[in-house]
């Protein structure tokens, strides 16, 4: 989205409101020719590539002084660069009439110019805040922009770093969860962040078609931040089966631990994980107990590999045993949304899947593996 610059000369030889770009609050600039500012850290975080700015907005090679990637001038620049992982660099730059995102790749000299889930650009009076963007990952940022409704947050996962840049925006919703943990047992309380991301079928579609429209298929992350600072995050959890998952606060021995659970089901295997552990105050987690279990309930099944129902009583009572002084942080099992703040005990899975009325219906008179012992799986299996 470039400018024309004869346009762009005329502009600026006039008295300009920049409407905000940059920060809260408008900016006049005065003169014919104002100077171009860069905000934001100008060296790569490796020391490699340097940002410029001047008659036109560059990234540098710094050993060679070599231009690796140009964009036209603007009044304001401002770059944030990935702390780690693949060279990237986040690029917002405008003036009143215009702002522009773009995510450059200076060892390729790619780019991908952020739009909004639609496919539409940033409206002419987007504020970009101070904080407007958020590295999360290699390959993943949050930008949040306020097209004159309050801030609005975008997660831009990005493809094909090593070829043609390109990426798509999902809306990203978050609220802070009523009660607050110390995991990482630093006498400091954790908040903790539920986040929705709207419209993730688009990743799948995108991969599968190229279509890069956002609609449809919500997914969720849960984070966990220690005042201003991230501390750690699990994502990927979603209603397709696939995404099943659960994520509690437990009390263990007087301390606060974080126990995930998932149960995960695909033509006839069967899948199950839990791990108990807490944080380090660099957010590793620290491994207290894990455990997986899996079976092939397949009529074709090797022998070692069919269902074991002693073992698979005993994982699962291991796992209720956590759930006795636990609460549901996040869960999506069963293909269902579950209201986070109920206790464990409330949320003891059963393995599901082999009870049914008019097979198997589950006997509350029976043990658990009594129960899987009877199942219609080991009948029929």
């Amino acid at each position: 989205m470039r400018m024309d610059k004869g346009i762009l000369a005329g502009i600026l030889g006039l008295t300009l409101l920049l409407g905000g770009c940059g920060q809260r609050g408008d900016q006049a600039l005065s003169g014919s020719a104002p100077a171009a500012e860069l905000a934001g850290e100008e060296t790569s975080p490796d020391g490699r590539f340097r940002a410029e700015t001047g008659e036109t907005f560059r990234i540098v090679e710094v050993e060679s002084g070599e231009t690796v990637w140009e964009e036209d001038g603007f009044p304001w620049q401002s770059v944030v660069w990935a702390p780690e992982g693949p060279t990237l660099v986040a690029v917002a730059y405008g003036d009143e009439t215009g702002k522009h995102i773009t995510v450059a790749a200076p060892e390729t000299g790619k780019r991908w110019d952020f739009v909004l889930p639609d496919g539409s650009p940033l409206p002419g009076e987007t504020v970009l805040p101070e904080d407007w963007c958020r590295w999360e990952a290699d390959a993943q940022l949050d930008i949040t922009v306020d097209q004159g409704t309050g801030d609005e947050t975008f997660r831009c996962v990005l493809f094909g770093l090593e070829g043609e840049l390109t990426g798509v925006s999902l809306l990203l919703t978050e609220e802070a969860l009523p009660e607050s943990y110390d995991f990482d047992r630093d006498g400091a309380k954790e908040t903790v962040l539920l986040r929705t991301l709207h419209g993730t079928d688009a990743w799948r579609r995108y991969l599968e078609t190229g279509d890069l429209a956002a609609d449809g298929g919500d997914s969720w992350e849960l984070a966990l931040r220690e005042g201003e600072s991230p501390l750690w995050r699990q994502e990927g959890f979603s209603l397709a089966h696939a995404g099943w998952g659960s994520v509690f606060a437990c009390r263990l021995e007087g301390q606060d631990c974080l126990l995930t659970y998932y149960p995960y089901m695909s033509m006839g295997w069967l899948s199950f994980q839990y791990q108990l552990f807490y944080l380090t105050e660099d957010g590793e987690p620290v491994m207290l107990d894990e455990l997986s279990l899996n079976c092939d309930c397949n009529d074709n099944a090797k022998p070692e590999d069919r269902m074991d129902p002693a073992a698979m009583a005993a994982f699962l009572e291991r796992v209720h045993g956590y759930l006795e002084n636990a609460t549901l942080l996040l869960s999506t099992e069963g293909g269902a949304w579950h209201q986070p703040g109920s206790a464990g005990v409330e949320f003891r899975d059963d393995y599901a899947t082999f009870w049914n009325a008019d097979r198997t219906p589950y006997d509350e008179s029976l043990s658990l593996e009594e129960n899987l012992r009877n199942s219609w799986v080991m009948r029929e299996g």
